[in-house]
């Protein structure tokens, strides 16, 4: 799983211009259907090349097994995009005026049935963090698998 937050300079170019960013206007963006390349403007797609500093320490998450997760591990790109075996080679970003999308309901369930325990403090350096904790949280008040974080 790779967060979808794009770098500020991505938001920028679908912005088009300055003043649009400093607004959050992203209207035309959105009419035109813009497309950015992400991978041009951000190391991963939420660092900023040159890297300025990000919220997340991780960019993504390898979790073990889609099926019955056990364990997880934070992936975190280098300035070739390149986190462990992982690399980047194409990111493409496209305004639409709707809610973002995923299919983790249909092609990995039980990850949204999966409660991820984590060593670190920071619980936005988890899996936790990026999967809204509604579409997670069970109507028993139970997780159906425990996966732990796994720092090897």
């Amino acid at each position: 799983m790779i967060n979808a937050h794009l770098c500020e300079t991505a938001y920028e170019a679908f912005a088009g211009t300055h003043q649009n960013y400093i607004y959050n206007d992203f209207v035309d963006a959105m009419r035109e259907r813009r497309k950015v390349d992400v991978a041009s403007f951000c190391i991963g797609v939420s660092k900023e090349k040159p890297q300025r500093g990000s919220y997340y320490k991780v960019q993504g998450f390898v979790i073990d097994n889609a099926d019955n997760p056990a364990r997880w591990r934070g992936l975190t790109f280098d300035l070739n995009d390149v986190a462990d075996d992982f690399r980047i080679v194409s990111a493409v970003a496209e305004a639409f005026d709707g809610k973002p999308e995923d299919q983790l309901a249909t092609v990995a369930p039980a990850i949204l049935k999966t409660q991820f325990k984590y060593r670190d403090p920071d619980w936005g350096n988890s899996p936790e963090a990026m999967i809204d904790f509604f579409r997670r949280y069970r109507p028993d008040k139970k997780f159906t698998y425990t996966a732990e974080e796994d720092r090897s």
